[in-house]
Order: C-alpha cells, then sequence, then structure tokens
C-alpha cells in the first residue's frame, strides 16, 4: 500500500504481526503477534502507525521475555515504601496490552499502581512506557 511502512516478521515466530487502532486506549496503535504458538506475543504501541512500525521493524524499546530481565528501577521511583515502574505487558494466551506496574520487592506485576490489586499471572514479556507519553511518572 502506498504510503505504509512495510511491517518485518515477528523474530520470534516469524508470522507477519498485526496491526490493531485504539487499543487499548484511543488514538493508540498497536503492532503484535497475532500467532497462538508465539511463545512471546511481542507489541509495540504508539500514537501513529509510523512510530509504531518503526519501533516494530527497529526494536527500539522492544519487548523482553521476563525470562532474559525484568525492569530496572531507579531511586526515584521509590514511593511510599515501594519501588515500582509502570510498563506495558504481555500476557500468555492473550493478544491484548495490559499497563501493569511492577514492584521491585515481590518481582510481581499489579493491575494498579498502589500495589493493592491482583497481580497479574502468566506475563510473558514487557516493555517500558516511553517516557514521552509518562505525563512525568517515570
Amino acid at each position: 500500500m502506498k504510503g505504509k511502512m512495510k511491517l518485518e516478521h515477528c523474530p520470534f515466530c516469524g508470522e507477519l504481526p498485526k496491526v490493531t487502532k485504539n487499543m487499548p486506549i484511543k488514538g493508540l496503535v498497536s503492532i503484535s503477534c497475532e500467532n497462538r504458538n508465539c511463545g512471546v506475543h511481542p507489541h509495540v504501541v504508539e500514537y501513529n502507525r509510523k512510530s509504531a512500525a518503526n519501533k516494530w521493524n527497529n526494536r527500539a524499546d522492544a519487548w523482553i521475555p521476563v525470562g532474559e530481565g525484568l525492569p530496572v528501577l531507579t531511586k526515584e521511583q521509590v514511593n511510599d515504601g515501594f519501588v515500582r515502574k509502570s510498563v506495558l505487558i504481555s500476557k500468555k494466551g492473550s493478544t491484548r496490552v495490559f499497563i501493569a506496574h511492577f514492584d521491585i520487592e515481590d518481582n510481581n506485576f499489579y493491575e494498579d499502581i498502589n500495589l493493592s490489586s491482583s497481580i497479574y499471572a502468566d506475563v510473558t514479556a514487557w516493555q517500558p512506557l516511553s517516557k514521552k507519553y509518562v505525563g512525568g511518572a517515570e
């Protein structure tokens, strides 16, 4: 298609990715691997297709499998006795992207920033939120 950047295949399974608009938040563009047999299901999320395609193709701020590492936190991210970082996560068996809050003290991903909600289970990969969109939380 004219004017659209060609997308590379998934680096983990070789399938072509799917482009989804307005998910999980209106205005976002997600490019993700939808292959049910892919062990990682990488995603990239940006506010326009060109940026998302560039991130997908260049693996800038790419998804990190949890087996390869967990979020790294700074001293400035200490708040109320907890050290946490907001990240995007991918869950086993899901094609959705979730915003989660990682707690370095117990190495869990939580649904809310206060760490009082459910722990996300079956997290396969995570990705830092772009500082451009964090609004000063990072």
